[in-house]
């Protein structure tokens, strides 16, 4: 089936995934974590495709050994339309009104597992570490490099067995099984079992077979184990098969966290030593991966931008680091008056009425950062460091967090309803910066603007820019005195 935007899905979903060619990671290049360096401009197109299924031309057989390759990417925005209408496409093709396919609204992860695997006699294959987010829909199994014939692997249904019961009670049940087991002492076990009795189990680890008696295992992990295994009715000659396992999955996301050394003059400009974490959340798996970060989601206006790529170790949280670099930073003052209260609505006429008068430094980084939080020293003129924790904040090219209250200034914000009806309203906005010290400061005054249809800024004294829904000004208050700004906005609800 040729999948095209606007098709309309089928009513439903069959209950099992069928023999097809795999789904392409958008990220992925001709081997397991092979990436391009440019941005795909349809990211839209081919990662709906592979959320709702449908059929591909047989895909060119890969040269890259076996091994995992992971894309994780994280939403900037949550409620991005498009990826909504993806996943409701998923649901109205399986019948799940609910979002149980595995798939969130703001994490996608794509799987691209390539694996040997030995075929019994039967007809049947075990994959015993897809987790239980895994899309069933989007599963795809095919053989890599095999050449065509009635002894050629072919897959004929996969289906989620029921869930693992009691595989503890007989440690038997456990052979051809994916486990962790933590040890008396803190260590940890990985590893497939090859073979286990009473007294113990037998794993094996890149060709390596270790003994793990009973008597010293404290917790038994297995991959899979929470939802069951997925069986696969297949043809082929019994034996060792190279295949690739790939499919979408959920319950998987990455947060970024920033250790920031900053060194700046009385001017306040200078330069930040930049480290980046990025904590990966994959409960479920264990072993390496080549695992690949992306902030953005296919299928939104702007394509995913790719901020980490390398091998870890999958696990309930692993952390991976960046290497460090250096950037320009600056501290400036910004007024930000306006009072944040949860549940209000745009179209309230006293929408953000309330004030407060703190004036805060901020930190301005010139580099774009992934937003997550961050432990920040600040050092001025070499005094000892004043440590501040935060969150960063995206600002156009920059990077930007608020650090300490002013004391030397102090801000007043009037905010006044004029008009309105079902179609808009009118508000005057005025401020007031005074300043305490005995030198002339420079500083930022910044107002979000309504999230609604349009606005209009009229009569602003002095300019005001607007970018992002953002008014902004730059106001110099001089020693012991003060400075204003005002204007009107004109919103169209």
């Amino acid at each position: 089936m040729a999948a095209r935007r606007g098709a309309a899905p089928r009513p439903k979903a069959e209950p099992s995934a069928r023999a097809r060619s795999a789904p392409r990671d958008p990220s992925a290049g001709s081997g397991a974590g092979e990436l391009p360096e440019r941005r795909l401009g349809s990211m839209r197109a081919a990662w709906l495709i592979v959320l709702i299924g449908c059929a591909h031309p047989r895909a060119p057989v890969p040269t890259a050994p076996p091994g995992r390759s992971v894309s994780i990417y994280m939403s900037a925005d949550a409620q991005d339309p498009d990826v909504k209408a993806a996943l409701q496409t998923i649901r109205d093709r399986t019948g799940d009104p609910t979002p149980t396919t595995g798939l969130s609204e703001d994490a996608i992860g794509y799987v691209d597992d390539r694996r040997f695997i030995e075929l019994a006699a039967g007809g049947e294959l075990e994959l015993p570490d897809v987790p239980r987010s895994a899309n069933l829909d989007s599963l795809v199994v095919e053989p890599l490099g095999e050449p065509a014939g009635p002894d050629a692997l072919a897959i004929v249904q996969c289906t989620r067995a029921p869930a693992l019961a009691a595989s503890l009670a007989d440690p038997r049940a456990l052979v051809g099984r994916t486990v962790e087991a933590r040890t008396v002492g803190g260590g940890t076990a990985r590893g497939t079992v090859k073979s286990a009795d009473d007294g113990g189990l037998w794993l094996e680890d890149n060709g390596r077979v270790v003994r793990v008696l009973g008597e010293r295992i404290e917790s038994l992990r297995v991959a899979g184990s929470g939802s069951g295994l997925v069986r696969c009715k297949v043809r082929g000659a019994p034996g060792k098969h190279l295949v690739r396992v790939a499919y979408v999955t959920g319950d998987v996301s990455w947060h970024a966290i920033h250790r920031l050394d900053v060194d700046v003059d009385d001017s306040g400009a200078g330069k930040a030593t930049v480290r980046t974490g990025f904590q990966i959340d994959a409960p479920g798996w264990t072993g390496d991966a080549q695992i690949n970060l992306w902030r953005g989601l296919p299928g939104a206006e702007d394509p995913p931008e790719r901020v980490w790529t390398g091998a870890a170790g999958l696990g309930e949280q692993v952390t991976v680091w960046s290497e460090p670099r250096e950037v320009p930073a600056h501290l400036i003052s910004v007024y930000r008056g306006a009072l944040v209260q949860p549940g209000e609505s745009e179209t309230d006429a006293y929408w953000r009425q309330q004030s407060d008068g703190d004036v805060r430094t901020w930190l301005v980084l010139d580099a774009q950062l992934p937003i997550g939080t961050a432990l920040v020293g600040v050092s001025v003129k070499g005094a000892p460091a004043r440590v501040i924790p935060g969150i960063l904040e995206k600002g156009g090219a920059t990077t930007k967090m608020a650090m300490w209250i002013d004391p030397d200034l102090r801000g007043l914000r009037i905010k006044t309803y004029q008009s309105g009806d079902e179609h808009g309203l009118r508000e005057h906005l005025a401020w007031s910066v005074s300043n305490l010290s005995d030198h002339a400061r420079d500083v930022w005054i910044e107002e979000e603007l309504r999230p609604v249809r349009r606005h209009r800024v009229l009569n602003a004294k002095p300019k005001l820019d607007l970018e992002d829904g953002w008014l902004r000004a730059k106001v110099t208050v001089p020693a012991g005195g003060l400075a204003r700004a005002a204007c009107d906005v004109l919103y169209d609800l």
